[in-house]
């Protein structure tokens, strides 16, 4: 009867031990996002904005990340659809990306300014109504077929395209 406690205990110190040795789905998932975050490049000073003809001086207490860092995070972590029109973002030094308190600047640029009465008189205002309806209709499509996040919910599955 000893022999078989004894055994019995052995057996579960053997399993509690190699369970214990694997590593969790969470503890997986947090060394992923670790990596990913850790890999970001942030810049600060003086940011050229060459495609916008502009600088940045991002003062202490936020951070830029560059084009393809910003995808990475807009895309691949919080989950929206592909934008090659962005430039960059700003992130405050005092919220990580990882944290329920983060939020950030997107940086856009877009080449739109001064109509000349000429080109004024030109516009047919009806169609160009239409179109951005057009456009509206369409973007709402995209969102409810469900390939956006909902709020919230792109921290919960983020390390799945890491």
């Amino acid at each position: 009867m000893k022999a078989l406690i004894v055994a019995g205990l052995m057996a579960c110190a053997l399993f509690a031990g190699a369970s214990a040795a694997q590593e969790t789905p969470d503890a997986a998932d947090a060394a992923k996002l670790k990596t990913f975050l850790d890999a970001l490049h942030y810049r600060t000073g003086d940011v050229a904005l060459p495609s916008a003809s502009a600088h940045l001086n991002v003062r202490p207490g936020f951070r830029f990340l560059d084009h393809d860092d910003t995808r990475k995070v807009l895309e691949q972590y919080w989950g929206n659809p592909p934008d090659d029109s962005v430039l960059g973002m700003l992130v405050p030094d005092a919220a990580p990306l990882d944290s329920d308190h983060s939020w950030a600047v997107v940086v856009t640029y877009s080449d739109d300014g001064y109509v000349s009465d000429e080109d004024a008189t030109k516009t047919n205002y009806d169609e160009l109504l239409a179109q951005m309806k057009t456009d509206i209709h369409d973007a709402n499509d995209e969102r409810k077929t469900g390939r956006l996040r909902q709020p919230g919910a792109a921290r919960l599955g983020a390390t799945a395209a890491l």
